[in-house]
């Protein structure tokens, strides 16, 4: 059973691995939910754009706040996961759910 806003995955196997149903958030992390959630230091950190060019990082644009959180680290979004009481998939979870393997639909 999944929460809220939460799509129903149901496992299988492919490339050899076995994948166990889960459950996964339908929609990104908003910064506005990021900011709700994270230490004050990941969210400073998340201001800070990992490429360089202007207006790169969401959560450094006020206008932004209902976009989906960027340049977060593994580190950062595992924490945010934490704190909602989530976890991040593993990567091939994220393989699975983004490739619609348990359906087979053409935009997972």
């Amino acid at each position: 059973t999944c929460t809220e806003g939460m799509a129903f995955i149901t496992g299988g196997a492919f490339d050899g691995r076995v994948v166990r149903a889960f459950c996964l958030d339908r929609t990104e992390v908003t910064v506005v939910d990021f900011r709700a959630h994270a230490s004050s230091e990941s969210f400073t950190r998340s201001q800070s754009p990992s490429i360089p060019g202007p207006n790169f990082c969401n959560a450094a644009r006020a206008d932004r706040d209902r976009h989906p959180i960027n340049c977060v680290d593994w580190d950062q979004a595992r924490e945010y996961c934490s704190a909602i009481g989530k976890r991040l998939p593993t990567e091939w979870e994220w393989e699975w759910a983004a490739r619609g393997r348990d359906g087979g639909r053409t935009y997972p």
